[in-house]
């Protein structure tokens, strides 16, 4: 089981995209037309320990806002 690189999370790391005004494109590339939250990508991880989650093996779990899907 393997977590894949979400899409662009709102963290400062992409400030100097937001700074040029490049937010609502990097937006549009995602189904919920929306930046990740940290918080979001947290969540995915916390659950894959998890014996409720015992049925989940050698799968990736996209934390990108569906980016992967719709581009």
């Amino acid at each position: 089981m393997g977590l894949s690189r979400p899409g662009a999370v709102d963290t400062p790391i992409i400030q100097g995209y937001k700074d040029r005004g490049m937010a609502d494109s990097m937006k549009a590339k995602v189904i919920g037309n929306k930046l990740t939250q940290p918080e979001q990508v947290a969540d995915a991880i916390y659950l894959m320990p998890l014996e409720e989650t015992s049925a989940i093996n050698g799968s990736v779990v996209m934390a990108d806002e569906g980016y992967a899907s719709f581009k």
